[in-house]
């Protein structure tokens, strides 16, 4: 189980209100006002279909995108007791634990391994995420099997779901033990990025390599919204407005390289021309 994050800002509760809908879970308020949802105890099952590419903005604080075609998977999987193996997902995960208690270890070369809360519906939360392409295991406490219902997104279209990792050997700290004070100015890191963007297609205007910078910043997008996913504090309107400034310059270059791609081809179309019409005066001599 397991997050280029499609390329998400990650509302959390949004997209897991949808995901309850969808998997038909029955949500009971209880007298505390905690949603708990029970599971309806079909049989395990995977089905997945393929996904146009899509983009959605819905501002302030939520955006999805995918550039490519890929398959969303809808699972319910019933997980035995103990520790599972280690593995990765090549796309986000959004999950909800309906019975038993779960958690995850996750490891990352940052912060080596980090256990998770347990979510079940006993606990104070039962829905939780997992990061495209991280190394991660579940975990079921005590002795009653865990059931977890699961939608994963850009996932290769016929491809691995789930991807064996190696055993990454550390001893897990607690995510509240691990938490980090310092924070991302993303305006700095946008402006950067920008700047970088720009100096780079300044030296490599004359070959038209638009495409290697918009690589750039778009992976810098990726980066943004994994810290994002991985820390919901970061998942703030600063970071939405940096990321649709970088989207902006993605546009803008889309386009001159458009311009530059159209004056290329009507310059090669005149010299054809010129080539033609020297052709013709050597025949006509």
């Amino acid at each position: 189980m397991g997050s280029r994050l499609i390329r998400p800002i990650f509302l959390i509760m949004p997209v897991l209100a949808v995901l309850a809908a969808i998997l038909g879970l029955i949500a009971v308020a209880g007298s505390s006002g905690t949603i708990v949802a029970q599971d309806q105890g079909p049989a395990p099952f995977t089905h997945r279909a393929p996904l146009d590419p899509y983009r959605i903005n819905q501002p302030p604080d939520f955006m999805v995108r995918s550039r490519a075609r890929t398959d969303v998977v809808m699972q319910r999987l019933v997980v035995p007791p103990g520790d599972g193996a280690w593995h990765t997902h090549p796309g986000p995960s959004f999950l909800i634990v309906t019975q038993g208690q779960f958690k995850l270890t996750r490891f990352t070369e940052k912060d080596g391994c980090i256990e998770t809360e347990v979510f079940g519906p006993a606990e104070e939360r039962q829905a939780l995420f997992e990061v495209a392409n991280e190394v991660h295991r579940p975990t079921v406490l005590g002795t009653e099997d865990a059931v977890v219902y699961i939608t994963r997104f850009n996932i290769p279209v016929g491809g691995a779901i789930t991807i064996p990792a190696e055993d990454p050997g550390c001893n897990p700290t607690s995510r509240g033990e691990a938490g980090s004070s310092d924070s991302t100015n993303y305006g700095e890191v946008a402006d950067t990025t920008i700047k970088r963007g720009f100096d780079t297609l300044a030296e490599e205007r004359e070959f038209n390599r638009y495409d290697l910078v918009i690589e750039r910043l778009e992976n810098q997008i990726d980066s943004m919204l994994t810290e994002a996913a991985l820390d919901p504090s970061r998942n703030t309107p600063l970071l939405n407005r940096e990321i649709e400034r970088l989207d902006y310059q993605i546009d803008m270059l889309r386009l001159n390289a458009m311009q530059n791609q159209s004056a290329e081809q009507r310059a090669a179309e005149r010299h054809q021309e010129n080539l033609d019409i020297l052709e013709a005066t050597r025949k006509s001599n």
